[in-house]
């Protein structure tokens, strides 16, 4: 069976299975998984818990063990096996797949990849795992499922957030969900009282850090160059990934993108923004964007971000900051 993460929290409350095989990099909900999971089996009764990461034929032949070797300590199990890095071998392949064909009562098998691509999925021990397993392939939220996650995450806070601070939350922390949950926790230990609109927490996220990457492409998208240049200083100072700040400005170049093809087709601003979720605070930015540039010009945009990019990971030389000045310049002229 094949489930979302959203569809998790239900499937615990109802049953346990006995086999979890989660997958996908997305770190923060990958480790909410996990923890779903272990305390789903802790209210089950599942007592023990023994975590492996097997790298070496030995460790592989000491999978055998726990397995199949009856606990001194507990009644029930609950079996971690971390295969991020190391695939299981021929041998724990067989192992697994007899292991599959007949699962000790009491005894839960939780199963952690990196990604699952075609040929795990051809794998015979992940096929016949499969036919008793929860699968859970963690994927990086969609605008609608990041603001689905945060409205369900800030009433377990007891947040009341209005609906813009929540576009503008999930607009700040796109593709970083850890980021999202940071201030989340951070607005519950203020205990703030009645309603947190946009402009508060606005205010809140400034107050954590001079400036973000948020506050980069927003100037990008205005125009402001001279504002851009010192966001992008300010933000080499703090220590920002540059690889987050080419992910940040491809994302919303990308939105741009689509919007001048939507906006040709004839779609109306206003519902764009709504289909976006371009909060009121945002509207006059990128209305400027779109009034001084083009979709061609976005594409050129993309094709210079790319070339960034090679440079960050290492596939070519060339000064990153520098590289990203120039990009800034030529993205806010």
């Amino acid at each position: 069976m094949k489930l979302t993460y959203f569809q998790l929290e239900q499937h615990l409350a109802q049953t346990l299975a006995s086999v979890y095989i989660v997958s996908g990099e997305e770190f923060q909900l990958r480790q909410e998984t996990l923890s779903a999971i272990r305390k789903a089996a802790k209210r089950c009764q599942v007592t023990e818990r023994v975590r492996l990461a097997p790298a070496s034929t030995a460790d592989w032949q000491d999978l055998h063990g726990h397995l199949y070797t009856h606990s001194l300590l507990a009644e029930s199990r609950l079996i971690e096996l971390d295969c991020r890095t190391h695939l299981p071998t021929k041998f724990a392949g067989d192992l697994l797949q007899e292991y599959g064909k007949a699962i000790p009562p009491g005894q839960v098998l939780l199963i952690e990849l990196d990604k699952l691509d075609a040929k795990i999925e051809k794998s015979e021990w992940y096929k016949q795992l499969e036919k008793k397993a929860v699968v859970i392939t963690l994927w990086p939220l969609t605008p609608d499922k990041l603001h689905q996650w945060i409205v369900t995450r800030a009433r377990k806070y007891k947040l009341n957030l209005h609906a813009e601070a929540v576009q503008l939350l999930a607009q700040f922390a796109f593709g970083n969900v850890a980021a999202a949950l940071q201030t989340l926790e951070k607005l519950y230990l203020m205990q703030l009282e009645g309603e947190i609109t946009a402009t508060r927490l606005n205010e809140i996220i400034t107050d954590e850090s001079r400036f973000t990457v948020f506050h980069l492409t927003d100037a990008l998208l205005s125009g402001d160059t001279k504002q851009a240049l010192y966001i992008l200083e300010m933000l080499k100072k703090e220590g920002t990934e540059p690889l987050m700040i080419v992910w940040s400005m491809t994302r919303e170049i990308r939105v741009m993108h689509e919007l001048f093809q939507k906006e040709k087709e004839g779609q109306a601003f206003e519902k764009l923004c709504q289909q976006y979720r371009i909060f009121m605070q945002r509207k006059i930015s990128v209305r400027q964007f779109l009034t001084r540039m083009s979709a061609t010009t976005c594409t050129d945009l993309l094709l210079a971000i790319t070339e960034i990019d090679k440079t960050i990971k290492g596939l070519k030389q060339g000064n990153i900051w520098q590289a990203l000045q120039l990009f800034c310049l030529r993205f806010a002229m």
